[in-house]
């Protein structure tokens, strides 16, 4: 069945598979599939989302100090 397909059907199919495979799974599961790929950027990725919570908590502090005026 496969190797009647064009290429763009190939991607289709395996979209399909892993879409159908993936929605089987538990969020455990899921979890654990995830987890690895993110663990060595974990400390990175909640850095920089600190850094960028502290710069939009300033620039909204500012624009309420210049509109309430």
């Amino acid at each position: 069945m496969a190797s009647n397909l064009d290429p763009f059907g190939l991607v289709a199919l395996a979209e399909q598979t892993v879409r159908e495979k993936m929605n089987k799974l538990t969020p455990e599961q899921y979890e654990s599939i995830l987890r690895p790929v993110f663990k060595d950027d974990e400390m990175l990725m909640v850095s920089v989302g600190a850094v960028l919570g502290f710069l939009v908590g300033e620039l909204q502090v500012f624009f309420v100090e210049q509109f309430a005026r």
